[in-house]
């Protein structure tokens, strides 16, 4: 998962992200979805390795530099598998959207969960495998609320995907 990416950028595509993960010695590379996603395989099972590798591939070949973070297959499903959010249904256009936060390092600074900080619209339910699970009442609050809170509470070495996204790439993965 890259940081930060924009498809309006031609370099931050899906094509030329998967070029260049390829480049790194990747197989069986796709990007997925336009947010940042690139799926891969490769022999090297050193996760700080693998970022160090894509994160200096992007500037010397698409011209920007962006924090990756790799989760494996397993990693995934181990979120999936506990069903962090219950009953709750992400709601696109409804009141409920369920994010999933994964951090470049793991943090030793979360809250009680869970955790409703005052006056905000969001929660923070519960950290599977590393990853911060939480949900937004788009009813009464916007989902930049949330990711400008974690920022500053947690810095900008994490990336945020929607659950569905999570649950799509592991699909994608099997």
């Amino acid at each position: 998962m890259i940081r930060g990416i924009g498809p309006e950028n031609p370099n931050m595509r899906g094509a030329k992200l998967a070029e260049a993960f390829a480049a790194c010695g990747f197989t069986n590379v796709t990007s997925f979805l336009t947010s940042g996603n690139v799926l891969f395989e490769s022999d090297i099972t050193d996760v700080a390795q693998l970022e160090q590798m894509a994160e200096e591939a992007l500037p010397r070949l698409l011209g920007f530099e962006r924090e990756v973070i790799i989760r494996s297959q397993a990693d995934l499903q181990k979120i999936v598998d506990t069903a962090p959010f219950g009953d709750l249904r992400h709601e696109n256009a409804g009141k409920t959207y369920l994010t999933v936060t994964f951090f470049k390092q793991p943090s030793k600074d979360l809250p009680q969960l869970p955790f409703q900080p005052e006056g905000k619209s969001f929660q923070l339910l519960t950290s599977v495998n590393g990853a911060l699970c939480c949900v937004v009442d788009l009813s009464t609050g916007k989902t930049p609320d949330l990711m400008q809170y974690l920022e500053r509470q947690f810095g900008k070495s994490i990336t945020t995907r929607t659950y569905n996204t999570v649950t799509r790439m592991l699909a994608k993965l099997s």
